[in-house]
């Protein structure tokens, strides 16, 4: 099941400029040395409450994107949210089917986000829970919906960490969204 939800800026990128981590973040979540983040660092993540609903829903296996167009008022608060998925669930709706990452475009993605190769490869490695090579779906959501629920792991970490893109250790709805989105949107149809 896919929800959408509508900002308000027809130009809003979802991939934005890349942020590099300041100092004390890079010190802090491993970045300097290219380990992700670990339930050992110094500072741990953590989610807001409108992002502790987004997880909830990922670990539901709904899927949540952000989208833009001109002239909507943003819809960004979770009784629209709570409200879109009880409809999405009554009416039956579905989901395409269940897409594909590769862990070149996981990779890419996560570059976008101050990821180190290493980083990147690490959190691939542990999401691809069924050792194929490419990362469904639903391990994707899994994973995320993890940073709600088991937050401490060094997966969930190096996630909430990325997300984090403005470092203030707290992981906003909106950049819940803006990082699911980048890598649903990378995913490939299953053939």
């Amino acid at each position: 099941m896919s929800i959408s939800s509508i900002g308000s800026s027809a130009n809003q990128s979802i991939y934005g400029p890349q942020r590099a981590p300041s100092a004390s973040a890079a010190a802090s979540t491993g970045a300097a040395s290219g380990a992700p983040a670990s339930n050992e660092s110094s500072s741990t993540v953590t989610l807001s409450p409108d992002a502790q609903a987004f997880a909830k829903f990922n670990s539901e296996g709904i899927t949540v994107e952000l989208v833009s167009a001109a002239g909507v008022p943003n819809l960004m608060n979770p009784a629209g949210y709570a409200q879109q998925v009880a409809a999405a669930k009554a009416s039956g709706a579905t989901s395409p089917a269940d897409g594909k990452l590769s862990e070149a475009n996981f990779n890419s993605v996560l570059a976008n986000y101050g990821a180190t190769s290493t980083q990147a490869d690490q959190l691939f490695q542990s999401i691809d829970t069924n050792d194929n090579g490419t990362i469904s779906n639903s391990e994707l959501l899994n994973a995320l919906g993890n940073t709600g629920s088991d937050r401490n792991t060094s997966t969930s970490q190096g996630l909430l960490t990325l997300m984090d893109t403005n470092h203030d250790s707290v992981v906003s709805g909106s950049e819940f969204i803006t990082f699911e989105t980048s890598l649903v949107s990378s995913e490939k149809a299953s053939a």
